[in-house]
């Protein structure tokens, strides 16, 4: 009988024990991030380029998908 009471003593206080560190660090996680972002950039002529041209290519891929979803239904 002693014998599971340790057992089951040793058992509690090794699940007790890391409980404060798992504590600090969940309220290390919870507390609001410094803001240290800095002023976005406006857009480069090449970056605004790039995203237009996406456009234009999507809009193409769907008018190319189109027919072939049509087939399928």
């Amino acid at each position: 009988m002693y014998k599971v009471i340790f057992a089951a003593t040793i058992a509690i206080g090794l699940m007790a024990a890391p409980l404060p560190l798992l504590i600090q660090n969940a309220a290390a996680q919870t507390e609001p991030a410094k803001k240290t972002e800095k002023a976005k950039k406006p857009p480069s002529a090449g970056l605004m380029a790039m995203r237009e041209r996406q456009k234009k290519c999507a809009a193409e891929w769907k008018e190319m998908k189109a027919p072939v979803r049509s087939r399928r239904e």
